[in-house]
């Protein structure tokens, strides 16, 4: 029987083999490493103020998208203005947890909750959705799709339409460098 302990490198051995593939065990354990979180951003980064009245859309106009489809190909999505009956739903992403319901009901406008998101939601980096809108609110910190999710929630529980928007945008590198 043998113990390892890692922190101080003592290892205990019945039999000379056992000390050699224990040696390698405490050198392994020194290379391996548990992942560490990714350390948060904050909320410092740069943010403008949201326009309280944006400008008036015709009832004809559609928000696109793009969705990259391939390096050579780039398809364009087209969403209604008209919001769809499932832009109020909950999902397994945006739910209506007690929590939401008192954060939803305790925020009047939904300048006060886009400003809520923003303001009080540490930005994590990684990829894809890890906590939806339950698991970011409890932690108060998450991705862009995980802040999403949180917004989406709020809104949709005060009735107010909500849904996901994927696009890219291109800035000029004259305006990034000036």
């Amino acid at each position: 029987m043998f113990y390892i302990c890692f922190n101080t490198n003592i290892v205990l051995c019945k039999s000379f083999y056992h000390k050699i593939v224990i040696k390698k065990i405490v050198e392994l354990g020194k290379l391996i490493k548990p992942v560490q979180a990714n350390q948060t951003l904050g909320s410092s980064l740069p943010h403008k103020n949201v326009q309280v009245e944006p400008s008036i859309l015709s009832k004809d106009t559609q928000i696109t998208g793009i969705n990259k489809m391939s390096s050579t190909e780039k398809k364009a999505s087209v969403f209604s203005n008209i919001p769809a009956e499932e832009d109020l739903k909950e999902t397994s992403e945006a739910q209506f947890t007690e929590e939401i319901k008192e954060l939803a009901e305790s925020l009047n406008s939904v300048i006060e909750i886009y400003e809520y998101v923003r303001n009080n939601i540490n930005f994590e980096a990684y990829y894809g959705s890890r906590k939806g809108a339950v698991g970011t609110l409890d932690q108060m910190a998450g991705n862009d799709i995980d802040q999403a999710s949180l917004l989406i929630s709020l809104l949709r529980y005060k009735g107010i339409p909500a849904r996901y928007v994927r696009g890219t945008i291109e800035i000029p590198v004259e305006k990034v460098m000036g």
